[in-house]
């Protein structure tokens, strides 16, 4: 081998997600397998088909999943962290706009022993009043620092102004939230939502079938839980008329860049398209905004554009920190490189760049069965088919110069646009 030489550049030709078996448990519970990975670990997922949309108030879905290893059963917070650690598994919770994640990851030879204690903070959670009071006051502390920084209240208040303050996917956190809520609004929500009429159970990693017996023993036997119907919820989006929101942060040392419109949902034709689009604009380091802004004009360390899609709407923005006397000039700069794409042809080479960058990315959210796990359940929340990931793969694999021309010019409408700026004013 002559390691002088670069070795060829191979295109990826397809991603096969394998199709995990499902189970229809005794009480109506949907349980998805897959068997998969050579090492003795398993990941077992409780989705809790409710999330922040489904919430009343802000923190709720948070504080809720949260307080699950704070009390259970007979075991209060330090007896569950105790345990976990001794078998050598870990738990975590998540929430999204549409549902709440429980995850267990276990050693398979102490799968009996773990899934126990999952299924005690699942069905019988204490919710101590002392240990939420922790909880709250520990929370409230971090996002103090959050707010101080200015990053953080562009793109907190930049979410506001595109949805409204009343729309779930606009509403943010304020320091108000932490000292109204209660540890009764967590246990409120965890009766409404957390019971088997509205979970089902994911299970990825070296399944055998007595794991399924146990998983189907501890979630599957009997309904447990308040069975209550979910509520269908509904809201109007309510965008800000003004197109430009200043924050004024007296003492900060630079000002933050939020520049950004609603946008289309990954479930629409021009959504992989749209991510090519994107990750040329500002999408990866080798961007035309990091090229322009950062490299040539030197305005900012870092300069980066993001596609956010949930279920019901999604967003465009480019986040930024620069000095104070630059703000109206990197805006200008954004928006010329906008009008670049809309006018010129990007070149081939860079486009092939741009290819070869994104099915790296892509391949690299399957290199493990956990990202694997990852990649299902994120299908599954969004009611997307298996073949998401293989049209994506023909989408970057052939799209044109063309195609990147007319995207922009559809897209980056100026007149669209939200800028929110926080600084030192």
């Amino acid at each position: 081998m002559d390691r002088t030489l670069q070795p060829p550049i191979l295109p990826m030709e397809q991603i096969v997600i394998p199709e995990p078996e499902h189970l229809l448990m005794p009480n109506g519970v949907q349980l998805h397998y897959l068997n998969i990975g050579n090492e003795d670990v398993v990941r077992v997922d409780v989705i809790v088909r409710s999330g922040k949309w489904d919430a009343a108030r802000s923190l709720e879905t948070d504080f809720t999943g949260l307080m699950l290893k704070e009390g259970a059963a007979n075991l209060n917070s330090a007896q569950i962290a105790e345990k976990l650690d001794y078998y050598g598994a870990w738990f975590q919770t998540y929430t999204t706009q549409q549902c709440s994640y429980l995850t267990l990851y276990s050693l398979n030879k102490f799968f009996d022993e773990t899934l126990v204690v999952l299924e005690a903070m699942v069905k019988e959670p204490s919710f101590p009043e002392k240990e939420f009071d922790i909880l709250r006051q520990n929370r409230k502390s971090r996002f103090s620092v959050d707010m101080d920084k200015v990053q953080y209240l562009a793109a907190k208040e930049f979410i506001r102004v595109l949805f409204g303050k009343n729309h779930p996917y606009g509403r943010s956190v304020g320091k108000e939230d932490f000292d109204t809520l209660s540890v009764s609004d967590t246990v409120g929500y965890y009766t409404n939502h957390y019971h088997s009429g509205n979970i089902e159970i994911a299970a990825f990693g070296k399944i055998t079938g007595k794991m399924l017996t146990q998983i189907e023993h501890c979630f599957g036997k009997t309904a447990w839980g308040k069975q209550s119907p979910k509520t269908k919820q509904s809201s109007i989006i309510q965008p800000a008329k003004e197109k430009r929101k200043l924050i004024v942060k007296p003492g900060a040392v630079q000002s933050a860049v939020c520049v950004g419109k609603q946008i289309i949902t990954r479930d629409h034709p021009d959504f992989h398209a749209l991510s090519v689009l994107n990750t040329i604009f500002g999408g990866y380091f080798g961007s035309r905004l990091m090229s322009n802004i950062r490299e040539d004009k030197g305005y900012t360390y870092g300069i980066y554009s993001s596609v956010t899609s949930h279920l019901h709407a999604g967003y465009l923005n480019i986040l930024t920190q620069t000095g104070h006397e630059q703000v109206e000039s990197v805006i200008k700069e954004i928006f010329m490189e906008m009008d670049k794409l809309a006018e010129t042809l990007v070149p081939e080479n860079e486009l092939q760049i741009v290819r070869n960058y994104m099915l790296g990315e892509l391949a690299r959210k399957f290199d493990n069965p956990f990202a694997v796990a990852d990649i299902y359940l994120s299908l599954s929340e969004f009611g997307l088919e298996r073949d998401f990931y293989e049209k994506r793969i023909d989408r970057i694999k052939n799209i044109t110069s063309e195609d990147i021309r007319e995207l922009a010019r559809r897209y980056f409408t100026k007149e669209d646009f939200y800028e929110v700026i926080a600084g030192n004013g």
